[in-house]
């Protein structure tokens, strides 16, 4: 399993996320007419380890809200999942999640909230 599918079945099983946005949590990028509220993630780098089968890449994890105030709830919502997390994102078993950056952006009609966390696992 890669990091993306393991990360995708966490977060669509993490119940305050799925609260506020379903089941609109997407990899790369959202469809087209998908209305906010929703998540959007990608793997900015991978950072592998050349003598290790160890990888701890940067992921960006993205709340979309029409309101300033939601889209930093779940910017939070986000790092309670990931910040600490140790255990199995579907069946990739992650050492360590950590939190490393968050902000609030105001793109267009929608509020950005991009959290930048890194996954700590072991390569199958």
């Amino acid at each position: 399993m890669t990091v993306e599918e393991g990360l995708l079945t966490y977060l669509r099983a993490y119940s305050a996320l799925t609260a506020k946005v379903g089941d609109k949590i997407y990899f790369a990028e959202a469809p087209q007419n998908v209305s906010p509220d929703y998540v959007v993630f990608y793997k900015l780098s991978g950072n592998r380890m050349h003598a290790l089968p160890f990888s701890n890449p940067l992921i960006q994890i993205s709340y979309f809200s029409e309101n300033e105030w939601n889209a930093s709830e779940g910017a939070e919502i986000i790092v309670g999942a990931i910040r600490s997390f140790s255990g199995y994102m579907g069946t990739l078993f992650v050492a360590q999640g950590v939190y490393v950056n968050d902000r609030v952006l105001k793109q267009g009609d929608v509020f950005h909230a991009p959290v930048d966390v890194r996954l700590s696992f072991m390569e199958e």
